[in-house]
């Protein structure tokens, strides 16, 4: 039998993905207007639980997903609380290809 004494937490990157994959299945299961409601006590969970940063960013973070109402503007904000920036739209992918 093979124990496993300590499992690495996972890093910012393992997090985000995680979390942005359960937030567009919420998305998608729920609808938007639902899932957007839905998803906020999870957020609150996972920056509460995992925050990136410090507890006044976190704070100041959440504030700003609790009042989000597009499942865009929370997966913008969540990219943008992990990497300290927007996530691109898909108009500024075709600007740069």
């Amino acid at each position: 039998m093979i124990l496993i004494s300590h499992l690495n937490s996972p890093d910012s990157r393992e997090q985000y993905d995680v979390l942005q994959q359960h937030l567009q299945a919420l998305h998608q299961d729920y609808g938007e207007y639902a899932g957007v409601r839905i998803a906020r006590k999870h957020l609150r969970w996972y920056l509460k639980t995992q925050p990136t940063g410090s507890p006044a960013d976190t704070d100041s973070m959440l504030g700003l997903l609790m009042r989000a109402e597009s499942a865009e503007r929370q997966l913008s904000l969540v990219h943008q609380h992990f990497f300290g920036r927007s996530r691109p739209q898909p108009n500024d992918l075709a600007a740069t290809g």
